[in-house]
């Protein structure tokens, strides 16, 4: 599992402790990833400002202070395994690629996690082959106003239940929480924001966050979507209840 992969899991897990014969919650991790598209001169005060992620880098580890060291994502194009194992041995943890023209070849490095670009118009077909791959999320376009509709969440559902990945999306920095949410319920894992002072602006946003809810708590009877690959809403951790004693 890909860095990437591990930072999204933790992001839909709750977790806790236990004390005794129960178990009580000891740190509630965000719900949602940030990432920070920067280049190297910002890749630094990126990281400072709350950024889980810095798309461009490369950045100095331990950048993010006593929070953690951000991972460092790349864009640019790679040619062939070797310049993805290239990427990799610089520090890389994650590569967002364009799948017409990116070697297939890429996909066999390991240790790097990989994020494909994909379009709303993608064939259903299209989608299911794509669930095949291994990638840890998909990066969709983003919300051209800041607003979201519900023809937008519908397109977004679609994606990732199809395609059973979750999704990556840039938006505004000064999103709503609310909107947050609706894009949580529909698979969207990560938020893509350009720059330093975005990121410090959305953090706090996301930080704010009420805890994801569980499917059957989803408004009009439906559920969330389920993001697969470990970092789904089926796995996040349900209350534990004592089996039955034996008389």
């Amino acid at each position: 599992m890909s860095k990437l992969a591990e930072a999204m899991s933790r992001a839909v897990r709750r977790e806790s402790r236990p004390i005794g014969f129960s178990s009580t919650a000891t740190k509630t991790n965000a719900t949602m990833l940030l990432l920070a598209r920067a280049p190297a001169a910002g890749a630094k005060d990126a990281a400072s400002s709350g950024a889980d992620a810095v798309i461009g880098g490369p950045i100095e580890r331990g950048a993010n202070g006593a929070s953690g060291s951000a991972l460092w994502g790349a864009e640019e194009p790679v040619k062939g395994r070797e310049g993805a194992r290239a990427l990799r041995e610089s520090g890389a943890d994650f590569l967002i690629f364009a799948d017409d023209t990116t070697d297939a070849a890429v996909l066999l490095e390991d240790d790097l996690g990989f994020v494909m670009r994909i379009d709303f118009d993608a064939s259903d077909t299209f989608l299911r082959t794509v669930e095949s791959l291994q990638l840890d999320a998909l990066l969709v376009p983003g919300l051209e106003d800041g607003g979201l509709t519900v023809r937008r969440t519908l397109d977004l559902r679609r994606l990732a239940s199809l395609a059973r990945k979750p999704l990556l999306l840039p938006v505004q920095p000064a999103i709503d929480a609310a909107s947050l949410e609706a894009l949580r319920d529909c698979g969207v894992i990560g938020l893509v924001v350009d720059g330093a002072a975005a990121a410090a602006t959305l953090r706090s946003t996301i930080d704010a966050l009420p805890p994801r809810r569980r499917p059957k708590e989803t408004q009009g009877g439906g559920s969330a979507v389920m993001i697969p690959a470990g970092v789904g809403a089926a796995h996040i951790d349900e209350p534990h209840e004592p089996e039955p004693h034996e008389e």
